[in-house]
């Protein structure tokens, strides 16, 4: 009964991979190329996505340095604006 049992599960398994020698598996690996073109696609975006948003961050950096100078500035100017009001 087992020997009938494997006998039939290896013709179906014949069946399926049988007619899958020939247009369906060309299509397959087509889709498949597909998928791997666009798997690369998709990592050189994210590299670019990458670069752009650490030269954002440079940016921020770099204007947040420039705000803090010009706010020291305008403190200084209004710590000495005071004192020539005081002693005025």
């Amino acid at each position: 009964m087992q020997i009938d049992v494997s006998i039939k599960c290896q013709t179906l398994l014949a069946d399926f991979v049988l007619p899958m020698t020939n247009e369906p598996m060309a299509e397959l690996e087509a889709v498949v190329e597909q998928l791997i073109e666009r798997c690369k696609n998709l990592q050189q975006q994210n590299l670019r996505l990458i670069k752009t948003h650490e030269q954002w961050m440079e940016e921020r950096r770099r204007l947040f340095k420039k705000f803090e100078s010009a706010e020291n500035c305008i403190d200084q100017t209004i710590a000495k604006l005071k004192s020539l009001q005081a002693s005025g």
